[in-house]
């Protein structure tokens, strides 16, 4: 009896962690398609980060505007709270970056190759977590990341879909929750 409640119990947490809100990544196993492979932002490379982010839950906003000037681009905005993965050098952001190759099929600025064309990617929010493991507290910043996804692009969906699938690839978190359940359309500009 005991034996079913607890396995009842572990299906209800599993259940609840791939729920329409929140995306669950095992272990903190993380793959990341590391386009460039002497790039820095692998985070196998980046073991001590991902080994103190997968205990914090990933709190991520992911929103875009349309604009129309230039031929019409996205300005996608994505912000996560503090979880403990270090974004020194700006590898957070280029891992997310390096994603949307592999789950978009390009890079943001519509090219087969990396590029640094991102408009900002800076700390964002910083907070003092608390490392299970290790009973220690240490300071954690967020990441701020922004950038323009040029055309073309599924009209339907605006990239939402591989956007949000890279942002969880290139982060540590023990689970996601995005606000809105997805990257969302703020507005149009």
């Amino acid at each position: 009896m005991i034996a079913s409640l607890s396995k009842l119990g572990s299906v209800l947490v599993a259940a609840l962690l791939v729920s329409s809100t929140a995306y669950a990544i095992p272990d903190g196993g993380i793959e990341h398609d590391d386009y460039n492979s002497n790039s820095t932002t692998t985070l196998s490379k980046r073991g001590e980060d991902c080994d103190f982010a997968k205990y914090h839950w990933a709190d991520v906003d992911c929103y875009y505007d349309f604009h129309k000037s230039h031929g019409g681009w996205l300005n996608y905005v994505v912000k996560i709270q503090p979880i403990g993965q270090d974004n020194r050098d700006g590898g957070w952001c280029r891992g997310i970056i390096d994603n949307i190759m592999g789950e978009c099929g390009r890079f943001p600025d519509g090219g087969n190759r990396p590029s640094d064309d991102w408009k900002g990617c800076s700390d964002w929010y910083t907070a003092n977590l608390h490392d299970p493991a290790t009973g220690q507290v240490r300071k954690s910043s967020g990441l701020d990341l922004n950038f323009h996804y040029n055309w073309p692009w599924d009209e339907g969906e605006d990239a939402t879909g591989c956007i949000g699938r890279a942002i969880e690839k290139a982060t540590c978190a023990g689970a996601f929750t995005f606000k809105n359940d997805k990257c969302y359309k703020r507005r149009d500009a």
